[in-house]
């Protein structure tokens, strides 16, 4: 009750700051973007339209999880609005989880609403219903929860400026793929120490180029239902880790 409480706090500032402004004029233009595409007389328009809309989805998602996670409790500490919420009966964990829940929301909202623009555009314009484009909006979803849950352990010992741009570097470097890792880095001389802190630091972070399925579903690949099952453990074992961490950390801060 507590962890819902504090995620409908969290939600109602969103609303306040204006945040899903930003989604639903994306969304709008994620609606009528597919067409506009037609008039250039691309060949596989419906292709080319799936593939520029779910990018432009991935580029929201990555600035709204780098956003709200990495201001969710410097923004409290810097009003002042922390030491209230604290000093009642509730621990750390507590506050942090319920930043997580609304953070999950607001991301996994914003998010519903550009895929469901983003079926509606494509949809209209090949004739056939596009179901695997929530599939890719879901995988988005998750991948940004991930990315939050890094900001905001980061933002728990860190400003938000910080906690925003060392979560970016997470992201970076989280989802270089092993084969660019390889072909790039391993076979270059040159690169040599550079391949190692790579590796080094990818063991310690999450992959978040595993949830990267957009390119299977822009080419009507179908994505094993298993793949999926262990994508979402994935993604909750690393919230749920970083939750943890955060915990641990912001327990030791003086705040």
């Amino acid at each position: 009750r507590k962890i819902r409480a504090l995620a409908a706090l969290y939600l109602a500032q969103c609303w306040r700051n204006q945040i899903f402004v930003l989604p639903a004029l994306v969304g709008l233009f994620l609606a009528v973007l597919p067409h506009l595409i037609t008039a250039f007389n691309i060949s596989a328009f419906d292709r080319v339209a799936r593939d520029v809309c779910m990018t432009l989805m991935n580029v929201l998602m990555i600035g709204l999880a780098l956003v709200l996670g990495g201001t969710a409790v410097p923004t409290e500490i810097d009003k002042r609005s922390l030491y209230p919420i604290l000093s009642r009966p509730l621990s750390r964990f507590q506050f942090l989880a319920g930043k997580m829940v609304g953070i999950a929301v607001a991301l996994g909202a914003s998010l519903l609403f550009c895929g469901l623009c983003t079926f509606l555009g494509v949809t209209t314009l090949t004739g056939h219903a596009q179901w695997p484009i929530f599939m890719g909006t879901a995988c988005y979803w998750l991948e940004g929860c991930v990315l939050a849950a890094s900001c905001l352990l980061i933002s728990t010992v860190a400003t938000a400026p910080l906690a925003i741009s060392g979560g970016l570097l997470v992201y970076f470097l989280g989802g270089l793929s092993q084969a660019y890792v390889q072909v790039f880095l391993a076979n270059t001389n040159r690169f040599y120490f550079q391949y190692w802190l790579v590796v080094a630091f990818k063991a310690i972070v999450p992959h978040f180029d595993v949830f990267h399925v957009k390119d299977a579903i822009v080419h009507g690949e179908e994505i094993d239902g298993q793949y999926l099952a262990s994508l979402t453990l994935y993604g909750v074992m690393w919230i749920l880790l970083q939750l943890s961490a955060a915990d641990w950390v912001f327990a030791r801060r003086d705040v």
